[in-house]
């Protein structure tokens, strides 16, 4: 028993004990228990706050690294496996009405893997643009490994089975505007360039050989894309289902300058984009104007459809058509109206040869 004290301690005493008492009189209490003391307990809010940090490295880099699934050592025996030029990666992309997605797996005894959704317009959009960008995934994957166990020098391979992807990643050439996904094209070869100490290759993996052969009977990079092709889908699936909601643009270190159209970053194309935003408007209404078409109808015309059977024919075919279009093709009246002619009329039905008319 223990006399009670009105004196008040701020500091814990070193050899104190949890009890649990009881309350047997107006001054007095009993000791019921004696528990033990848990030395570097880590509270729920010690976790949170890791966790928390944790994710603002991943999400540092935007879109590329949607989701990472790191499992058991974090990541090490990759890393360690770069330092020993023998690191390996293998992405592939999914495509599906517009929407691109990508996934990446490590290839290691503790298997890393990682998602994205590829951002930009939908008619930017690309299966060869959803490869592009499971390769960013992987090289800023890689990069942020690397710097969390200090490895500064290796080789790295990454396998793709777009042959496309790989020779524009490979190529000595500066990406230009007038590349497909340059944007993402840009960042790879920036992302390379950093790599002082490291050596970044490419493979090509051939796609879908579960198709064709057992699962079984596949090799290490022939398993790894089937699993990162499946990863993709379900990625894709997912973004889908959740009502595809919008992707940040922000501009990351190796960005080239982006071109925003209707708050949406262009991201091939550049010249016919800036091209048809500025005179497509004004090009419909002088052929509504053109043609007599009264307003009221004129939102029931299809431009795609218009602009799809302009494609149907050669260049000279289509300034023909402009041409008759717009009513100076070498028709009886503007024939006369040029003194080629002595008067305007068709020579069959004696009526005034228009544009309308021959039509």
């Amino acid at each position: 028993m223990y006399k009670r004290s009105s004196k008040e301690e701020n500091l814990k005493p070193d050899d104190c004990l949890p009890t649990s008492i009881i309350k047997v009189g107006r001054d007095r209490i009993q000791i019921m228990a004696i528990g033990k003391t848990v030395k570097n307990r880590i509270n729920n809010q010690t976790i949170q706050t890791k966790r928390e940090k944790q994710k603002k490295i991943w999400n540092k880099y935007g879109w590329p690294i949607r989701t990472i699934d790191i499992k058991d050592d974090g990541g090490e025996e990759f890393a360690r496996m770069v330092q020993n030029n023998k690191g390996k990666i293998v992405c592939d992309g999914s495509f599906k009405d517009k929407k691109p997605s990508s996934a990446f797996v490590i290839i290691t005894d503790k298997v890393v893997r990682g998602t994205n959704i590829v951002r930009g317009r939908g008619k930017d959009q690309s299966a060869y643009r959803g490869e592009m960008g499971g390769i960013l995934g992987s090289i800023l994957t890689a990069k942020i490994l690397f710097d969390k166990y200090g490895v500064t020098k290796g080789s790295l391979t990454i396998g793709c089975d777009c042959e496309g992807a790989i020779k524009a990643c490979e190529s000595y050439k500066i990406p230009t505007c007038r590349w497909t996904s340059y944007d993402i094209v840009c960042r790879i070869k920036y992302e390379i360039s950093e790599w002082k100490n490291f050596k970044c290759k490419f493979r090509h993996v051939n796609s879908h050989q579960d198709d064709i052969k057992k699962f079984e009977e596949l090799d290490k990079w022939e398993k790894a894309n089937v699993e990162a092709d499946l990863l993709a889908k379900k990625t894709l699936l997912s973004y889908v289902t959740k009502g595809c909601p919008s992707i940040k643009t922000d501009i990351q270190k190796g960005d080239k300058w982006a071109l925003l159209v209707d708050e949406e970053q262009v991201t091939s194309k550049i010249k016919n984009t800036i091209y048809n935003h500025i005179w497509a408007a004004n090009g419909k209404a002088y052929w509504i104007k053109k043609l007599g078409i009264h307003p009221i109808y004129a939102h029931f015309i299809d431009w795609e459809m218009v602009r799809k059977a302009s494609k149907l024919c050669n260049d000279q075919k289509r300034k023909q058509r402009i041409k008759h279009m717009a009513n100076i093709g070498p028709v009886g009246k503007v024939m006369f109206r040029r003194k080629e002619r002595e008067d305007p009329q068709c020579p069959k039905c004696q009526e005034e040869e228009s544009n309308m008319h021959v039509a």
